[in-house]
């Protein structure tokens, strides 16, 4: 059996956007439950410095989902893990750039077909969620 291992990185702007959607009523998350979900990832999640150099350009029709892709890009993440609609839309000219922009269940099922996964990006946002694989639906219970 191969070991996998991977490093979920964010930048600055990437954890503002993922705690203010995190905290969005739509969710229903209580605040005591968001502080311990922060406190989980600020433990598994490397953070990084946000790009700074000219990147590729791949535009996000979403405006706040933008910093997501130019991280992706700036870090050379193997995978953007998302179940975003505009994010997801962005999977083939992504993968001109060796990124595949996927949801969990499909980075799921890729990591079962390969001996080394490479770092990944977690991305929330106010219409999905890929949180420790978590779903909109159990949130909560992160």
């Amino acid at each position: 059996t191969a070991h996998h291992s991977c490093a979920i990185v964010m930048d600055a702007p990437m954890w503002e956007e993922w705690v203010d959607v995190l905290g969005r009523e739509q969710f229903s998350v209580p605040a005591e439950r968001q502080a311990v979900i922060c406190a989980k990832m600020q433990n598994i999640v490397t953070m990084v410095e946000t790009p700074s150099a000219p990147l590729p350009h791949i535009r996000c029709t979403d405006r706040d989902d933008q910093i997501f892709i130019d991280t992706a890009l700036a870090y050379k993440a193997s995978w953007l893990i998302s179940k975003d609609k505009h994010l997801l839309a962005l999977s083939s000219r992504a993968r001109a750039w060796g990124i595949a922009v996927g949801t969990p269940e499909q980075w799921c099922a890729a990591q079962q077909n390969t001996d080394a996964p490479k770092p990944v990006m977690p991305h929330l946002n106010n219409r999905n969620t890929a949180l420790s694989g978590a779903d909109k639906n159990n949130m909560g219970r992160a």
